[in-house]
């Protein structure tokens, strides 16, 4: 993973991401995150493509440092700079301050008033976050104005446990982890009368979620029953491995995607990513089965949202998205991709 620390310069970068690499690789046990401040990869390795009179300062060639971290390999970084958001990376954290706070602290390094206020000019028309947005990348902001670094630090690192890792093919459930994904992910609503019952019992737990998603053919229907049309329906035509006898009464586009049990296609992976801020409500049929789609859900949806799915037999399962959930369905698509 790549992570880019970026901002105006005074915004605490260097010490907020030396202090994270240690917090890293502590909690890892062994050293496997690396820092790399790109302003000191720059003067190693020679990579300038000119001079800025105005500025007195040499213009960095940020194409040839792009290649030199490209040729790193597989390795954690974190990446340093003003300019680190322009670098390949996985997700990028632009630091902010306040434009007073950000003058003084300039001030302190010695730099003088034109460049100051330069600066100072940057951070209010929020040049690095602007540019960090139009890469199309995962980007947030932490806001460094009263804090320390070690907080700074600390707000960086949770940011990183809730960052998916990139998918890059299929994925099986590996057999040693089947038990896991056979008990409930959320809470268990239990089956007892009618399944619209259930039903309602569920969305009265759900309360106002900032999406609602839900996962089976019997749920998905039920709720529809019930006058409830969710954000997201994964649906795969099958109840229990058999034909679902039963109609789905969803006026909404639909989109079809494959889907072997016991996997998560990257095409399946992708689809819910792509509908995440999507507005209106998405019907996505999967050819296959849906059996996974509850963990790619959970990572990838906001919080707020809420997830229901069937236990066949049991009930129907309510998954709350909290910070502490998306964590727990992380770490699970980690061991996952660990194990293929």
């Amino acid at each position: 993973m790549i992570v880019a620390i970026s901002g105006s310069p005074g915004t605490g970068k260097t010490e907020a991401a030396k202090i994270l690499v240690e917090k890293l690789n502590e909690e890892k046990g062994f050293e496997s995150w690396r820092l790399i401040d790109l302003n000191k990869m720059a003067e190693q390795k020679k990579l300038y493509s000119g001079y800025d009179k105005k500025r007195d300062c040499r213009i960095v060639d940020t194409d040839g440092l792009s290649r030199e971290i490209g040729r790193i390999g597989d390795q954690d970084l974190i990446l340093e700079a003003h300019y680190a958001h322009e670098m390949p990376a996985d997700l990028i954290i632009i630091l902010r301050a306040n434009p007073g706070k950000l003058r003084e602290r300039l001030r302190a390094k010695g730099w003088k008033t034109r460049k100051v206020e330069e600066n100072v000019m940057a951070e209010i028309m929020e040049v690095c976050k602007s540019e960090a947005l139009e890469t199309g990348k995962r980007v947030f902001e932490v806001d460094t104005t009263k804090k320390e670094p070690e907080k700074v630090a600390e707000e960086i690192l949770n940011l990183i446990k809730l960052t998916p890792p990139k998918i890059e093919g299929d994925l099986r459930l590996p057999g040693e982890m089947k038990p896991e994904f056979r008990r409930p992910f959320g809470e268990l609503i239990p089956l007892k009368g009618s399944g619209k019952k259930c039903a309602e019992q569920a969305l009265k737990m759900a309360g106002k979620p900032r999406k609602l998603i839900t996962v089976g053919d019997p749920v998905t229907y039920y709720l529809v029953e019930l006058g409830k049309l969710p954000d997201i329906a994964i649906i795969d035509g099958k109840e229990k491995r058999k034909p679902f006898q039963k109609e789905i009464k969803l006026d909404c586009p639909e989109i079809r995607v494959k889907n072997p049990p016991g996997g998560i296609t990257r095409e399946l992976w992708e689809t819910i990513e792509r509908f995440v801020a999507y507005k209106k409500p998405i019907k996505i049929f999967v050819e296959g089965e849906e059996d996974l789609a509850v963990l790619p859900c959970s990572v990838l949806m906001p919080e707020g949202s809420v997830i229901l799915y069937g236990l066949p037999d049991k009930g129907i399962v309510v998954v709350k998205l909290t910070r502490e959930k998306k964590e727990e369905a992380i770490i699970l698509l980690k061991r996952i991709m660990e194990l293929q």
